[in-house]
């Protein structure tokens, strides 16, 4: 019997290294889409005995090029796609529309074209399930709704979600995970959900005072290959493995870096007032749907792929533990 063949877009990001990483280990042949030039240093990382002998194979292409796309996919069983952009800056709405849309729809068109017996796993985002008003856990039921206070962000994976639900209608084989934020460790602590550690570590005296859903870069990889072997199809999945306040987690990651803990929320007019002051020097660079991200009270319910799969998520303060002592090992590597 033939070894079943992935193509993993994004494959250097924080979720589709580590997806690459748990595919690899499972058996499965992984072709690892990036861009040409792209940063491998995550795969340094996971592989530091180098290039040479990278247990993968390695495809140097664009996403939204259809040429590209093709030949990638030939002799591909499963696409996990996981190449997006994510932004909270207005300039970048448009891009991040072309990218996170656009390139989506051609993935799913490439699909049809040239594998339509292969099976797709889209990496969408608890953006794209909008945002809530009340006090209840947001679940796989929610419809979208048009709001001045969705992201760009959210809107754009918003459009990616219903390419895919437009290529399932099509014959395409595809199901959708929405993870919460998404912790592991990260070859540059001032991007991404590293940056909670970065200014952690730099000290902070305030916490957002909102709440959001938080996941373990493991786990995400985890269930997206379950979904495989389990060919679910037509289903979205909520990947949430606790809710928890900002304040929580900021002070849960100084606990383990040892760094005093923020000691209050920010008000509201602080946290309004930054977007302002963020060219003084050692302001971060915040924008206004960062704020407004920060100031929201969302929770959300994993219990839909907690009983198809019957699937224990790691516990947060684990899953910080880990990825707190990989920042300090990389802080002392620096020293």
């Amino acid at each position: 019997m033939a070894v079943p063949t992935a193509l993993v877009t994004g494959a250097n990001g924080l979720l589709g290294a580590h997806l690459l990483q748990h595919l690899v280990s499972s058996g499965m042949a992984v072709r690892a889409m990036v861009r040409p030039q792209a940063n491998l240093q995550l795969w340094q990382k996971l592989w530091p005995e180098g290039s040479e002998s990278w247990p993968f194979e390695l495809f140097e292409g664009d996403f939204l090029d259809m040429f590209d796309l093709e030949k990638a996919l030939e002799g591909i069983d499963a696409v996990f796609h996981t190449a997006g952009m994510v932004s909270f800056y207005r300039k970048d709405h448009q891009a991040m529309m072309h990218v996170n849309a656009r390139g989506t729809a051609g993935l799913v068109n490439a699909m049809l074209a040239v594998r339509p017996k292969a099976w797709l796993c889209h990496v969408s985002s608890i953006a794209a399930l909008g945002r809530s008003n009340k006090p209840e856990k947001i679940n796989e039921n929610r419809s979208w709704k048009k709001d001045p206070a969705n992201t760009g962000y959210a809107r754009s994976k918003y459009a990616a979600e219903l390419e895919v639900w437009r290529g399932v209608e099509e014959g395409l084989d595809a199901v959708v995970v929405n993870p919460s934020v998404i912790l592991g460790p990260v070859p540059d602590w001032n991007k991404n959900t590293g940056k909670l550690f970065a200014q952690v570590n730099e000290g902070l005296t305030f916490a957002p005072p909102g709440t959001s859903g938080f996941v373990d870069v493991l786990d995400v990889a985890h269930i997206m290959h379950a979904l495989y072997l389990n060919r679910c199809t037509n289903q979205r999945f909520i990947l949430n493995g606790e809710n928890a306040s900002w304040m929580q987690i900021l002070s849960t990651i100084a606990a383990e870096i040892g760094k005093p803990a923020p000691r209050k929320k920010a008000g509201k007019t602080l946290l309004n007032l930054l977007p302002y002051l963020r060219f003084l020097p050692g302001l971060p660079n915040i924008s206004r749907e960062m704020v407004s991200n920060s100031m929201q009270e969302n929770m959300y319910s994993s219990d839909k792929i907690r009983n198809y799969l019957e699937f224990s998520f790691t516990p947060i303060n684990q899953t910080i533990a880990r990825v707190a002592n990989a920042f300090l090992m990389d802080a002392n590597a620096k020293k």
